[in-house]
């Protein structure tokens, strides 16, 4: 168990207009259930907007000075092993800039190396993720989240990410989060995301399972608002993302990779 009761979890997009897209849940551990403080875009943060250049640096110095905070972000923390040609996970963030300047030249090197295929991680088959890392839908998600949030936090040694580093005193613990497995799994998965009648009702449904399963705490009323009447989900997946980071601290099994595998691939926490 990671001692710290400052609770974060991020909605995360590689879009141009990221800050508007990303969303950030923060609050605290009370009963072994989130109680929410706070919930807002990263256009929001000091220095950002909504365009992607100024809301990712915005979102790496917020998450550096959230030093005894655990957080769940919502993208890939790594690749299948088969794709990694470094030694470990942090050569890895490391030489990720360098490797893949850009979004689309990532997901062809990987596409390449994976003949054609879109290999997962054994911790995506286990945890049910909907997409490999480099799938369509995923791929410029995966690169600005390792290249423009992990690379900086991981080789500034800022942040700690588990359970490939352990933790430490002063620095933000980061876990990867997935919303969608997290839902499946507690049987909360209707179709949320979007502006219909039916949409806001699914959220408002899945508000009331995580309250009534003791996940999270009920809201104020301001910031239930907000997580209904946000209609990407993408506020209502930051609070998800922000419950997992509690899973994430309360487990046990979280300090280390089982094993070589994992230690270099990460681990999805739901």
């Amino acid at each position: 168990m990671i001692g710290r009761h400052r609770i974060a979890g991020v909605d995360f997009s590689g879009a141009r207009n990221a800050g508007k897209l990303i969303w950030i849940a923060s609050g605290v551990v009370a009963d072994n259930a989130l109680r929410l403080e706070t919930c807002f875009p990263a256009a929001e943060l000091p220095g950002s907007g909504a365009d992607r250049e100024l809301a990712l640096p915005a979102l790496v110095k917020f998450l550096s000075q959230e030093t005894e905070t655990v957080v769940g972000l919502d993208f890939p923390f790594g690749l299948p092993a088969p794709l990694v040609r470094e030694k470990s996970w942090e050569d890895f963030i490391a030489a990720f800039p360098g490797n893949h300047a850009s979004a689309d030249a990532f997901r062809e090197s990987c596409m390449t190396a994976a003949n054609g295929r879109e290999l997962k991680r054994r911790t995506d088959v286990e945890t049910k993720t909907p997409f490999s890392a480099y799938n369509l839908r995923l791929y410029r998600q995966t690169h600005a989240g390792i290249r423009n949030i992990l690379h900086p936090l991981i080789t500034q040694d800022l942040a700690r990410a588990i359970p490939t580093q352990p933790p430490a005193n002063g620095k933000p613990v980061l876990a990867e989060a997935c919303p969608a497995s997290l839902l499946k799994a507690e049987n909360l998965y209707p179709s949320y995301k979007g502006p219909s009648a039916e949409a806001a009702g699914a959220r408002e449904s899945i508000l009331k399972g995580l309250i009534s399963r003791n996940l999270m705490q009920r809201p104020a009323p301001a910031l239930r608002g907000i997580l209904l009447e946000n209609k990407g989900g993408d506020a209502l997946d930051a609070v998800i993302a922000a419950i997992i980071a509690i899973r994430a601290r309360n487990d046990p099994t979280s300090l280390r990779p089982r094993d070589s595998l994992e230690a270099i691939e990460t681990r999805v926490f739901c």
